[in-house]
């Protein structure tokens, strides 16, 4: 009877410890796996930090190129081209220095593919008195916006008394658009990365009154400013909430 008794309890805690062991390797898996899910998303938001900044900083660039944009032909007269260019993958404008002293440069942002990610690169050029345009111009001082796994896509407004109307290129050889809009989407270019970015010009063509006491041009133009500031003001908005879309 006592035999029996003790080979009974030695049974008991042979068991007692497989279901100790048991548990304790599922503790084990259990932290392991926590432990994995916690570095993985660490990873992730790291990363995802990283996108945040360099799209930050690089908008910052471009809104600061786009809004110093100026009105500029490559001749005297009206019938010379405008320096600017609007496609859906580059663009290209007349930037006033800081320092007057300095002059003008030719500005040419563009989308360039590197194997799986796609950069923004900034490059500029001296705004000489015989350029008309930016075919055969130098480029230099290349410099990365923002770069990553990306799609870009440039478009362009003209200010209207109705919604605005965004177009994938910029052809007028009369004005300059009043606004550019840049999107950032997946490789896909089916979802937004970020809200699009909406940049109004503060230029967008010559003065149309050049004459001391021309008060019609000046009523004009100033009426002009105040409708492209409430437009700007509400593109902005839209912007901020993700809509905007004429397209």
């Amino acid at each position: 009877m006592t035999r029996r008794s003790g080979q009974a309890q030695d049974g008991f805690a042979l068991v007692e410890s497989i279901a100790v062991l048991a548990l304790s390797a599922l503790v084990l898996l259990s932290l392991l796996t926590a432990s994995y899910l916690v570095t993985r998303n660490s990873a992730a938001a790291a990363r995802r930090a990283g996108a945040v900044e360099t799209l930050t900083t690089g908008l910052e660039a471009l809104r600061r190129d786009v809004s110093r944009a100026k009105f500029a032909r490559g001749g005297a007269t009206a019938a010379d081209p405008l320096l600017f260019q609007g496609a859906a993958q580059s663009l290209g404008l007349v930037i006033g220095a800081d320092d007057p002293d300095l002059g003008e440069s030719l500005v040419r942002i563009e989308a360039l593919a590197d194997g799986d990610t796609t950069a923004l690169v900034r490059s500029s050029a001296r705004l000489l008195p015989q350029m008309n345009g930016f075919a055969g111009v130098t480029f230099a001082n290349p410099a990365v916006l923002m770069s990553g796994r990306w799609a870009y896509r440039f478009s362009y407004a003209e200010l209207d008394s109705g919604p605005a109307q965004w177009n994938s290129s910029w052809t007028s050889t009369k004005n300059l658009p009043d606004a550019v809009r840049l999107e950032i989407l997946d490789r896909a270019a089916t979802r937004h990365i970020v809200p699009a970015i909406i940049i109004p010009l503060q230029v967008n063509a010559e003065t149309p009154c050049e004459t001391v006491g021309c008060e019609t041009g000046e009523e004009d133009e100033q009426s002009l400013e105040e409708r492209r500031r409430e437009w700007a003001s509400g593109l902005e908005g839209d912007a901020a909430d993700g809509s905007g879309d004429g397209q």
